[in-house]
């Protein structure tokens, strides 16, 4: 779930009215650097309309990220722009992106990025070549700051090409222009028990420097939701940008479709860890093999103590009655109860009184035993029972 937002932003980014060159090699800035050997591929495709009569651009945005050792990742993307009322198109540049991620103790985490255009060319009009594009950004998402969900929240400083779309009497009316720009964007990615995941951001967008293309001011209500497909590395990324407030460069409206896989490899095995395990389990073997062995030779020097007992309620005679045990298990045997094993020990003390004893938990069955007996016979726990053994009935001469 954290990591919603962070794809879902990076579709934002490209929701700009330049289609502002992702700052990494994946649809939107992302609050989090991938590990090494992972991978990262997306396509992101993209409709803007800048005004009801004027300049509807069309975008498709190919890309990879890549996990490097430590908290870095590379990216490169090569985003290809059609100009529906120019009636052209063109592969507007290469781009490399640098990112590096950071986390804190308190459910906070963020990655700072860095971006340039590779292979510039020096076009200054068309469908916005890119030329000489660059920037640096920072992007952050805390979890568990609020109960709905993820907030998600960044700031950016570039240098790019911007479509330009003055008045019908202005001399910049959609043309590409270099400008330099801030833009802060924030959202609420909300955990909700739902396949697709919502998204509600907002981005502002300002123009800064002295340069004479800087009038870029915009607020955009951003809409979004993140669809997982069939393979647990797949997701749809849907996105929608309304500008609520416009000042040329922003879009009055757009809406983007970013496919993206995530490639993530198996962990190399670690053979020390592997090594340290099978040590470990090495010992426990011992152990159970020297504790084995000693219970043998305790088996061994006294069986009579490991001896397990019959099963069943056990009737021994202490009234001196010959057969008086017999007829006590009968009678037990009648009203239900099993049988395991009847003796008649005549040296012990003689019993005026029948006691049930019963081992630790079986108290239900001892009362019900005493109960099925004639005249009110006592029962009583004794945790010293034979191993086996719930229940015992010595049979005293007042069942005679």
């Amino acid at each position: 779930m954290k990591r919603i937002v962070s794809a879902i932003l990076t579709t934002l980014m490209l929701a700009g009215g330049t289609l502002a060159a992702p700052t990494i090699a994946a649809p939107l800035p992302e609050p989090e650097t991938i590990n090494p050997g992972d991978i990262d591929t997306y396509a992101t495709l993209g409709i803007m309309r800048f005004l009801p009569d004027h300049n509807t651009i069309g975008d498709l945005s190919p890309g990879l990220r890549i996990g490097l050792p430590g908290a870095f990742d590379m990216g490169l993307t090569a985003p290809y722009r059609y100009d529906f009322e120019q009636r052209q198109g063109a592969l507007r540049h290469l781009q490399g992106s640098l990112g590096y991620g950071v986390t804190t103790s308190v459910g906070l985490y963020g990655a700072f990025r860095g971006y340039t255009t590779l292979q510039p060319t020096e076009e200054e009009q068309g469908v916005g070549t890119g030329r000489h594009n660059f920037g640096v950004r920072t992007d952050w998402a805390a979890d568990q700051w609020v109960d709905a969900g993820t907030l998600h929240f960044g700031v950016a400083l570039e240098r790019k090409d911007v479509l330009h779309t003055v008045d019908k009497n202005g001399d910049e009316t959609g043309l590409y222009r270099l400008a330099t720009r801030m833009t802060w964007e924030g959202g609420l990615e909300m955990d909700m028990d739902t396949r697709a995941t919502p998204y509600l951001g907002i981005r502002i967008a300002h123009g800064v420097g002295y340069s004479r293309h800087g009038t870029q001011d915009s607020l955009a209500l951003r809409p979004g939701v993140r669809i997982p497909l069939g393979n647990p590395h797949m997701e749809l990324q849907l996105m929608g940008h309304l500008a609520l407030v416009r000042n040329d460069a922003e879009p009055e409206v757009a809406v983007f479709a970013s496919l993206i896989y995530r490639h993530r490899p198996p962990p190399p095995p670690d053979f020390h860890a592997l090594a340290r395990q099978v040590g470990h389990t090495q010992l426990q073997v011992d152990d159970l093999d020297h504790r084995v062995r000693d219970i043998e030779v305790r088996i061994a020097e006294d069986p009579d103590q490991y001896a397990r007992e019959p099963e069943g309620v056990h009737v021994l005679n202490h009234s001196g009655i010959p057969d008086l045990e017999s007829k006590v298990a009968e009678m037990l045997e009648e009203a239900g109860f099993p049988i395991g094993h009847t003796a008649d020990e005549p040296e012990v003390h003689r019993r005026h009184r029948t006691l049930v004893e019963y081992a630790p938990g079986e108290a239900d069955l001892g009362r019900r035993i005493a109960r099925s007996l004639p005249g009110f016979q006592m029962a009583e726990p004794n945790e010293d029972l034979p191993r086996g053994v719930k229940a015992r009935v010595l049979v005293g001469f007042d069942l005679e």
